[in-house]
């Protein structure tokens, strides 16, 4: 019996136990990117909470106009 060239060409992919782990690997890789995407739509979130912070900050307290702004920051960001 001639040897493989690769041990990967000997993988029976009809074989149950192979056809559950590519789902598993399939579906980790699915979930990877859900995850990421997920991360970075609350990095941006982050990101414009800590400018309305920063904002808030350096704006003098008197400013009426400065304290409408960042409560309607505030409110779109659901804070």
């Amino acid at each position: 019996m001639a040897q493989s060239v690769h041990p990967l060409f000997d993988i029976n992919i009809a074989d149950p136990a192979v056809e559950t782990v590519l789902t598993l690997v399939s579906a980790s890789e699915e979930t990877a990117i859900l995850v990421r995407a997920e991360t970075d739509a609350l990095a941006g979130e982050t990101r414009q909470i800590l400018k309305a912070n920063i904002a808030l900050m350096v704006t003098p307290a008197s400013s009426q106009e400065a304290a409408q702004a960042a409560v309607a920051l505030a409110r779109r960001l659901r804070l």
